[in-house]
């Protein structure tokens, strides 16, 4: 079973080193970017995570450590990491009424890249203007490659870590031999002690907290481990969590941890976009609960490398970043894991001064205060611009506090028994946010994650309508069809009454049934005068450019997020001389919705799968 491509972490590491003193501004030679790891390398392992029914997971835990298959538990999230090795065993676990899914675990890897250095990152984010006297009242986690204590430029009281180990290779939190979360952890606190650089909290009192998932190779980390990480961040009393990695996997059993956390345990989650330069989701940035950042340069422009979407955020810098490293140096990095410790520094110096306003609260001063780039508006490239500490921290200070989000409806489920969590994905909100579930709201109304949701100054709380995309980014699917990510606002209602009302002395009215149900075309189709004809799964390759035409949105109105339902076909058809239908290609979808035709005819049985096309 192939959930999805292998996670790819987004921390970019070649570097100048300088001794401890003032950064010497020479630079070594350029290291070439490394290859990323084949899409589908988790398919060689036998670990997946299994979601157990609530309260049944003891029960089932003793039948299965018999067997000796387990590998970590996740009793927060019902959860446990097993080794199965056949599909056999996987059905049979998906079979049993004490589990609700059985989900590929899947892996975190990192990369590496140069550039050449400038000095500019803190006064962009205006790191330096907000008093930091309070910041003892605050704790930032970061999840990394572990934290260099002996470096004279980091603080070593106020810091701990998780003693465990949630890496196969990952040593003591203590130590690092990559040095990428020393330098991430630097960009938040390194110390103003008039020795090499300065983080945004720079006074030495903020405490740090350090899970480490990374060996020294920085090669990579299972997803479960991440999700339990950032679990022993929060049991930490952690108030922010810094994760400079992500990649293309994505599941249910994230979306639910990070979910939770966000909201119940007031958790602010804060991760890096990506470094591929294009338009494809990386998760968990890309989960609505976790902010994504993108990265800018010095003269505040979008940097190629980072990637850009409906779920960016916010932007930081991320280009030439000097900090910390092991061995009392200091280097210099690039990429969308410099610019977000920026971004969690700015989050817990901002909070200091508000320590009664919820992880919603002080997203949403950031988002709303940010330098505003690209498009007016939200775009793509920026999310809601530049992250800026004076700007949010004025914000607040005059009063104007943001509302916190429910979901309309508690344990809303749509008519596929998918909670709000399932919306919180990707392009999910676009593609069924209109289906109708509970209480007769759809997702587009009842959950957070999709722009709607209930606010806490709604009394009543309104029904909300479906919230269209405040703009576009210079090249982006039309407006209309793409999801909401812009949590500064509040939902727009439709006037309270929906059904129509039934007079006894006349009889009831009924509305026409209009078929919004859609599929992509199967046959190839002329694209910008193609010789040879595309394909939607073609489009599907950069969706973001390609959906801007016409006739590409009337062939592929799956793949562009048309507002229709995708419906798979119900009826047989012939694929390779042979007779086909859905249930078919349910049973192997990973491999075979990567064909066209059978995409197309089972849109919603291939769209639950996330891709690195």
């Amino acid at each position: 079973m192939k959930l999805s491509a292998s996670i790819l972490a987004l921390a970019l590491s070649s570097f100048s080193i300088a001794q401890a003193m003032e950064p010497s501004l020479s630079m070594v030679p350029e290291v070439p970017m490394s290859n990323p790891p084949p899409p589908d390398d988790d398919d060689n392992e036998d670990r997946y995570i299994v979601k157990y029914v609530s309260g049944r997971r003891r029960a089932a835990t003793r039948r299965l450590q018999e067997a000796g298959e387990i590998v970590m538990s996740l009793p927060k999230d019902d959860a446990e990491v097993v080794i199965l090795h056949s599909q056999d065993e996987v059905k049979k676990l998906e079979a049993s009424p004490d589990v609700v899914r059985v989900e590929k675990d899947h892996k975190v890897y990192m990369m590496q890249t140069n550039y050449e250095p400038t000095l500019w990152g803190l006064t962009m984010v205006q790191a330096q203007d907000v008093d930091a006297s309070n910041v003892s009242n605050r704790k930032v986690c970061v999840i990394d490659t572990g934290y260099d204590l002996n470096h004279p430029d980091l603080q070593q009281t106020n810091v701990n870590g998780y003693n465990g180990s949630f890496g196969s290779n990952a040593g003591p939190w203590y130590e690092d031999g990559n040095g990428h979360g020393t330098h991430v952890a630097g960009t938040i606190a390194a110390l103003g002690n008039g020795v090499g650089v300065v983080g945004v909290v720079p006074t030495g009192t903020m405490g740090l907290h350090i899970v480490r998932v990374f060996g020294d190779d920085g090669r990579w980390a299972w997803s479960s481990s991440l999700v339990a990480a950032v679990e022993a961040c929060a049991e930490a009393g952690s108030d922010v969590v810094n994760m400079s990695l992500g990649g293309g996997g994505s599941s249910i059993f994230e979306a639910e941890a990070y979910e939770r956390i966000y909201r119940e345990d007031d958790v602010l989650l804060v991760a890096a976009a990506g470094n591929f330069g294009n338009s494809q989701y990386s998760y968990p940035a890309s989960y609505t609960s976790v902010m994504s950042v993108g990265a800018v340069d010095s003269s505040k422009n979008h940097v190629s490398f980072s990637q850009f979407n409906n779920q960016v955020d916010i932007s930081a810098p991320g280009k030439d970043i000097l900090s910390t490293f092991p061995n009392n140096a200091y280097a210099y990095m690039s990429g969308t894991s410099m610019a977000t410790p920026h971004v969690a520094g700015v989050a817990a110096l901002v909070w200091s001064h508000f320590p009664g306003l919820k992880a919603q609260q002080i997203r949403k001063a950031i988002e709303q205060t940010a330098e505003d780039r690209g498009s007016q508006g939200y775009d793509n490239y920026y999310g809601h611009g530049i992250s800026r500490a004076k700007a949010a921290f004025d914000d607040l200070q005059s009063g104007n506090i943001p509302s916190v989000c429910t979901d309309t409806v508690a344990g809303w489920v749509d008519g596929n028994s998918r909670d709000c969590s399932y919306y919180s994905i990707g392009n999910n909100c676009a593609f069924f946010g209109n289906n109708q579930g509970s209480g007769g709201f759809k997702a587009n109304e009842a959950c957070c994650s999709c722009g709607g949701g209930s606010t806490s100054d709604d009394t009543p709380p309104p029904a909300p309508s479906p919230v269209v995309q405040p703009s576009d980014p210079p090249v982006s699917r039309p407006p209309s069809t793409a999801p909401v990510r812009n949590p500064t606002r509040p939902p727009v209602s439709n006037p309270p009454s929906t059904a129509p009302v039934r007079n006894p002395t006349m009889p009831p009215v009924t509305s026409p049934t209009v078929d919004n149900t859609c599929r992509d075309s199967a046959t190839k189709f002329t694209y910008r005068n193609s010789a040879n004809g595309k394909n939607c799964l073609f489009i599907n390759g950069k969706p973001t450019k390609r959906c801007q035409f016409n006739d590409v949105n009337d062939e592929c109105p799956v793949t562009c997020g048309a507002d229709c339902t995708p419906t798979d076909n119900p009826d047989t058809f012939r694929f390779k001389g042979n007779v086909r239908d859905c249930a078919w290609v349910e049973r192997r979808r990973a491999n075979r919705c990567r064909n066209n035709k059978l995409r197309s005819n089972c849109p919603e049985t291939c769209n639950k799968i996330t891709y690195n096309f």
